[in-house]
C-alpha cells in the first residue's frame, strides 16, 4: 500500500490524470524518498534477517526502523538468549548488563564484520495510521515525479534512479533530486523529525 493515492496526487496537480499519469512505480518511489528523509517506514510491519557489523560497543544499530519486534539474535552462528539483549524502536540493539557473578566488565557486541544476525519486524503495525503530514509529502514528490515523466525526462534510454527497492528510469537531471529534497524540506521540516 502506497503512502498516498493517484487521486491525492492528481489533486495537486491539474495537468496530470490519476490513471495515465501516475504509476504505482512513481507512487513506490515517492514512498521511498520520503522514508530516506524520515530514516523510518510507514510501511505495513515487515520481517528481515540480516547481518551487522559489531564493533565492541554495547549496542548495533538496524538498517530499517521502526523495529516492532526482534526475533532472534545470533552473534558468530550462536543465538543469543532473550534475556541478554533488549532492541528499540530507533533501531538500536543493546547488549543487558551481565549480573556482577559473571565478574566482567561492561557487556559488548564482539568485533566482527557481519557477525551478528538478528531477524526482526519493521514498520508500521496493522491498522495504524500513516501520519497526514507524510500522506502529503508523498504526495507531493509523486507528482514532482509524475510532472518529470510528463515531460520526458523519466522512461526509455535514461539511467536507474533506486530508492530502497523501487528502481525507476530517470535521465541523469540533478534538478529532479534538488525538487524532490526542497519539498520534503518545506513539508516536513528542514531537519527530520527524531525517530520515536
Amino acid at each position: 500500500m502506497s503512502y498516498c493515492t493517484p487521486e491525492e496526487v492528481a489533486q495537486l496537480d491539474s495537468s496530470l490524470a490519476e490513471t495515465a499519469d501516475i504509476t504505482p512505480e512513481m507512487l513506490q518511489w515517492a514512498d521511498g524518498q520520503v522514508d530516506q528523509y524520515l530514516g523510518r517506514s510507514y510501511v505495513q510491519e515487515l520481517q528481515i534477517t540480516e547481518k551487522v557489523d559489531g564493533e565492541g560497543t554495547p549496542t548495533v544499530q538496524l538498517p530499517h526502523r521502526p523495529v516492532t519486534s526482534v526475533i532472534s539474535v545470533l552473534v558468530d552462528d550462536t543465538t543469543q538468549p532473550t534475556s541478554t539483549w533488549v532492541f528499540y524502536s530507533d533501531g538500536r540493539l543493546s547488549l543487558q548488563p551481565l549480573p556482577e557473578e559473571f565478574d566482567v566488565g561492561e557487556a559488548v557486541w564482539p568485533v566482527g564484520k557481519q557477525n551478528i544476525q538478528v531477524t526482526y519486524k519493521y514498520g508500521t503495525v496493522a491498522g495504524a495510521r500513516i501520519p497526514p503530514h507524510v500522506q502529503f509529502a508523498a504526495a507531493q514528490v509523486a507528482a514532482i515525479i509524475a510532472k518529470y515523466a510528463k515531460m520526458g525526462l523519466l522512461g526509455p534510454g535514461a539511467e536507474d534512479w533506486k530508492v530502497g527497492d523501487v528502481s525507476i528510469k530517470a535521465k541523469a537531471n540533478a534538478q529532479l533530486g534538488v525538487a524532490i529534497r526542497e519539498t520534503l524540506e518545506a513539508t516536513l521540516g528542514s531537519r527530520p523529525p527524531l525517530i520515536v
